[in-house]
């Protein structure tokens, strides 16, 4: 953690309480340049759900200059890995 950097664990379905915790605890604003990492998260969750996570970002950073949200999925339906995330 730093002035410019914030690396926080939470549950992102729960959209009320992660935006909660970003602005009383972190003082994270929707309108700062943000750059928001998911790694094998969107792929895994009902499809409402990364709806509402996607639909969320929009909406908390509508007035960012600068918004990017990077997906990470290092998916591999064949490998043991997969078949338990499938």
């Amino acid at each position: 953690d730093s002035d410019n950097y914030k690396l926080f664990a939470a549950d992102i379905r729960k959209t009320e309480e992660m935006e909660s915790k970003m602005k009383d605890y972190f003082q994270i604003s929707g309108s700062a340049p943000t750059f928001i990492l998911t790694e094998c998260l969107l792929c895994y969750l009902l499809n409402s759900a990364s709806e509402k996570i996607l639909k969320w970002a929009n909406t908390y950073f509508a007035d960012s200059k600068f918004l990017c949200l990077l997906n990470f999925e290092m998916i591999d339906p064949h490998d043991s890995f997969g078949q338990t995330m499938v």
